[in-house]
C-alpha cells in the first residue's frame, strides 16, 4: 500500500458550518478535498459515503474522517473537522415547467395555462411529463398533469402541474335545445369558432354529418355535438308514415301505414294500418319503405 503521510497544516481549514454541494450518488475522496485539501492525497475516486437525498444534508463526523485517514496509514495534524454535504434542491420555476409541458403536448396551436404546480424543492435535472400522466377533465376545468424531475439515470422525484389546455377550433354546436330520440334538423345546428381543449373528443366534422341523425340524449343550445351523442341513422322512425307493399300471389297492394317502431334497412318493424287499426309486421326496404313479412303479415 502506498504510504501517505499527512504533515501538519498551519493554514486555516474550511469552516465546518458550511455545506458542500454534492450532486451524485456517492461522496468521494475528491469531494472531501474540497473541504480539507489534505484529503487530496487519497485516491480521488475512493467512495467515502452515500450522498444525502435531494434537499437533505449529511454530516461526516471528524472521528469518521480520522479513521478514513488511518486506513491509509496517515495522520492528520491538526485533526479534521466535521464536514457537511448537501444535495441542493430548489423550487420549480414556471418557465422551464411550461417549456416541458409544451414539448410533450406538441401542439403549436394550443395554449397552456399553468394554474398551479408542486412547490416542494427538487434537484437539478430534466423535467419530464408524459401524456399518460394527464388526468382528463372537462374544459374549462383545470387538469392535473403528473410528471417527474429526472436527476439521475435511474432516479426521479415526482412533481405535478394543474393546467388548462385550450385551442381555437371550429365546432358543430346546437343552435337550440335538441331533444333525445329525434332527428336533428339542419337548422338546429351551427358552426362556431370556440376555444376548447384539444384533448376533448372532436365534435362532428360538419353540419351534414349530424343533420338527420337521432340524439342519444338531449343537448342544450351552445353545447358541442360529438359523434358519441348520435344514434345510428335510421331509415324509418317511430311515427313516420311508411309505404308498405303487401303481396299475395300475383296480387300486390301498397298502402300507407304508421311506424310504431324504427330501424334501418333489413330491420323488422311494427306498423299500424290507419284504416282499420290492424298491425302489420314488415321489413324495412329503404327510407320510408317496407314490405309485409309472410302471409299478409297481420298480427
Amino acid at each position: 500500500m502506498k504510504l501517505l503521510l499527512f504533515i501538519s497544516f498551519s493554514g486555516s481549514l474550511p469552516a465546518a458550518a458550511g455545506c458542500i454541494a454534492i450532486e451524485s450518488e456517492r461522496i468521494l475522496a475528491r469531494d472531501l478535498a474540497r473541504a480539507d485539501p489534505r484529503f487530496g492525497e487519497l485516491p480521488p475516486e475512493e467512495p467515502v459515503a452515500w450522498a444525502p437525498a435531494p434537499g437533505a444534508r449529511l454530516l461526516l463526523r471528524a472521528s469518521r474522517l480520522a479513521r478514513l485517514a488511518s486506513r491509509h496509514e496517515a495522520a492528520l495534524l491538526p485533526p479534521p473537522a466535521d464536514v457537511c454535504f448537501e444535495y441542493p434542491a430548489a423550487p420549480l420555476d414556471r418557465g422551464p415547467l411550461l417549456d416541458a409541458l409544451g414539448k410533450t403536448l406538441a401542439d403549436p396551436g394550443a395554449r397552456i395555462e399553468l394554474v398551479d404546480f408542486s412547490r416542494h424543492p427538487v434537484p437539478r435535472g430534466a423535467i419530464e411529463f408524459l401524456m399518460g400522466g394527464l388526468q382528463r377533465s372537462k374544459a374549462p376545468a383545470p387538469q392535473l398533469w403528473r410528471g417527474a424531475v429526472r436527476y439521475h439515470p435511474r432516479k426521479t422525484i415526482p412533481i405535478w402541474a394543474r393546467v388548462r389546455i385550450l385551442a381555437f377550433r371550429e365546432q358543430v354546436m346546437a343552435a337550440r335545445d335538441l331533444d333525445a330520440g329525434r332527428a336533428i334538423p339542419a337548422d338546429g345546428l351551427v358552426i362556431r369558432r370556440v376555444e376548447a381543449s384539444p384533448l376533448d373528443p372532436p365534435a362532428v366534422s360538419s353540419v351534414e354529418a349530424a343533420a338527420g341523425r337521432r340524439l342519444r340524449r338531449t343537448i342544450r343550445a351552445g353545447e358541442p355535438v360529438y359523434a358519441g351523442m348520435l344514434a345510428p341513422a335510421v331509415d324509418v322512425e317511430r311515427g313516420d308514415t311508411v309505404q308498405v307493399e303487401v303481396s299475395s300471389g300475383a296480387a300486390r297492394l301498397t298502402l300507407a301505414a304508421v311506424a310504431e317502431s324504427g330501424g334501418v334497412v333489413g330491420d323488422r318493424i311494427l306498423l299500424r294500418n290507419p284504416l282499420n287499426g290492424g298491425r302489420l309486421l314488415a321489413r324495412i326496404e329503404g327510407p320510408g319503405k317496407a314490405r309485409v313479412i309472410g302471409a299478409g303479415g297481420r298480427l
